[in-house]
């Protein structure tokens, strides 16, 4: 049977990364996909998309994802603080990995400007509570993996 390493290096899976961005104003950015996306048409998540095979490394993904969605480009010190800290896989029906997600934190040194894609319909900074509070699965499932490094991190 094959490692999870070895279906991403042969592309029997899909490789997706979030990128959590966290203003000076410790508040989070959440983006609202747009209705005609095959994907969470409508609903709220983070910035993020697939690992495309341009990119050098899952960081650099990240990065792109930034600049793609939001018109962000992170300073050099913001790219440098970056910070990995989870991966999800999802599994097929038969139980099988089919994909995986990657979540970085990005601590913003002030809080840009949104030009948002046309993957998008608006997006929002919101507080930890509001944060909670937002409708979803997309956010809600994952806001656990969060929950300890935007309290902790933010609080550094």
């Amino acid at each position: 049977m094959k490692t999870l390493r070895e279906k991403l290096q042969e592309n029997e899976i899909h490789h997706y990364v979030d990128a959590i961005l966290v203003s000076e104003e410790n508040k989070i950015l959440i983006l609202q996909r747009a209705g005609y996306m095959k994907q969470f048409p409508g609903k709220w998540g983070f910035v993020g998309g697939s690992v495309e095979k341009k990119d050098s490394s899952v960081k650099d993904a990240a990065i792109r994802e930034i600049k793609e969605e939001t018109g962000i480009e992170l300073t050099k010190t913001e790219q440098a603080n970056m910070k990995y800290f989870d991966k999800q896989e999802h599994e097929g029906d038969n139980g099988e990995t089919v994909s995986d997600t990657e979540y970085w934190l990005v601590r913003l040194e002030t809080t840009p400007e949104i030009k948002i894609s046309k993957e998008h319909r608006r997006y929002e900074w919101v507080d930890e509570e509001s944060f909670k509070l937002k409708q979803g699965k997309y956010v809600s499932d994952v806001y656990h993996y969060i929950d300890h490094y935007y309290i902790g991190d933010l609080e550094k």
